[in-house]
């Protein structure tokens, strides 16, 4: 790996940053992250979403700009096997446990929430059971649409599923870019998802619906939700 070290002292997960646009790379050392410009990340952490689905897990690069995978980072973090940053180990199935994510945009989150109806494209699913090896898979069935607007002042959401509203609630913004989903309230009782807990705005038309579960371990959820 004979290219010029992007470094940062701050080894923190919570100081981690986004990663710009850029490829995973492996020699026969290990996996590094090319950032494509000459640079690449070392001596810190990462967030990086490999696959584009706007989602993001964290990374921790050694002072050679490695991926540092099943052990326990300077700072006293644990990753998992796959090098992501866990924050709950499961105690059964060695280097394993939940892997804490977030929502990015390429340019950023957007500020405001826009009203309208937005419509699910895509999916993804982080399933970390109790005495099972965590995993990632893509969702293909989930919420039709969600309905956004203004009732008495305030903004609510509507959730349907096909074709009948499931679940309705406040939205509150929490954060730039990100809206709490709260006093949700079950509509038809046919129907049962996880716990839809916030709403991060991806653009103008795009949103991301991440809601979560734990009955036996840990499950969450994230709605590519775009507006037509």
């Amino acid at each position: 790996m004979k290219k010029l070290l992007f470094t940062t002292f701050i080894i923190s997960v919570l100081m981690a940053f986004m990663a710009n646009a850029g490829v995973w790379k492996k020699d026969s050392i290990g996996w590094w992250y090319d950032y494509g410009n000459g640079t690449y990340p070392a001596s810190c952490w990462q967030w990086i979403d490999s696959d584009s689905d706007y989602i993001a897990e964290c990374y921790y690069f050694n002072d050679k700009g490695y991926l540092v995978t099943s052990s326990i980072t300077p700072d006293g973090s644990v990753v998992d096997r796959n090098g992501a940053w866990i924050s709950i180990v499961n105690r059964e199935v060695p280097n394993d446990g939940y892997v804490e994510t977030k929502v990015v945009a390429p340019n950023g989150l957007s500020g405001n929430l826009q009203t309208g109806t937005y419509y699910f494209t895509s999916g993804t699913e982080y399933i970390a059971l109790l005495n099972q090896p965590s995993y990632k898979q893509r969702i293909t069935y989930a919420y039709d649409s969600i309905r956004i607007s203004y009732y008495g002042g305030s903004m609510v959401y509507e959730l349907f599923m096909d074709g009948h509203k499931i679940m309705r609630g406040d939205l509150i913004q929490k954060s730039y870019g990100i809206y709490d989903m709260i006093n949700s309230t079950l509509v038809d009782n046919n129907y049962f998802f996880e716990n839809p807990v916030e709403i991060s705005v991806i653009s103008d038309s795009k949103i991301v619906i991440h809601s979560c579960n734990s009955p036996d371990g840990v499950s969450d959820d994230y709605y590519v939700m775009v507006k037509r």
